[in-house]
């Protein structure tokens, strides 16, 4: 398993594959940066030899996570396309995610919509998403971000969050807890996922957003 984590200035785009074929794009978008679809993740997924997205998960819709999935699904034709594009399944009361819905729709696209518990799994590879939980009504786009832990063989990855109330803070944390005596991981093991940053967060309840954007490319046999 390859995992990029692509530099689209301020935003978010990381990119899965697997050596059995498997495609994967999480979230794909910047504020800093034009044409981001089209000149960044785009020229690397050309680059990658990916023709074919099997998903593209999309955390929520702020413009630094998605401007760029909007270029990608104009994108698509016989050289290029994305198979599914998964959305955080959440009490959308206004409308936040249906323009993605929409553009995927009319691109052929099929849209599919994940909560807590829902998994992808191909081969040796699992995608679980454990954040948001169903029929919660959030606050904001940051607090019912759709979160997944990827899994394959001694190797986990948990992608970051940003909530924004404690509250939901204290309900991921117990998700979180929950995920990981059900998969024999245990509290420790979830704190070194995301650091010291996320022992603070557990010591104070306290909001928070990740300094720091890492731009790191890990494999996994």
């Amino acid at each position: 398993m390859k995992i990029s984590m692509l530099d689209v200035g301020q935003g978010d785009s990381i990119v899965l594959q697997t050596s059995e074929g498997f495609n994967a794009l999480f979230d794909g978008g910047s504020t800093s940066k034009k044409n981001t679809g089209k000149y960044r993740i785009y020229s690397y997924l050309k680059y990658a030899g990916i023709r074919s997205l099997d998903y593209v998960f999309i955390s929520h819709p702020d413009k630094d996570h998605v401007s760029g999935i909007y270029e990608l699904i104009d994108m698509c034709d016989n050289t290029f396309e994305i198979k599914n594009i998964v959305l955080p399944d959440i009490n959308d009361m206004q409308g936040t995610l249906s323009e993605i819905r929409e553009a995927a729709y009319s691109a052929g696209i099929n849209v599919l919509h994940a909560v807590s518990g829902d998994a992808v799994s191909v081969d040796n590879l699992n995608i679980s998403c454990v954040h948001p939980c169903k029929n919660y009504n959030y606050e904001s786009t940051n607090d019912y971000s759709a979160v997944y832990l990827i899994s394959m063989r001694d190797f986990s990855m948990l992608m970051k969050v940003a909530f924004q109330s404690t509250m939901e803070l204290d309900m991921f944390i117990g998700q979180l807890q929950k995920f990981g005596k059900m998969h024999n991981t245990g509290c420790k093991k979830i704190r070194w996922w995301t650091g010291s940053v996320w022992h603070k967060c557990i010591k104070n309840r306290t909001s928070w957003k990740p300094r720091c954007k890492f731009r790191r490319i890990y494999k996994a046999c």
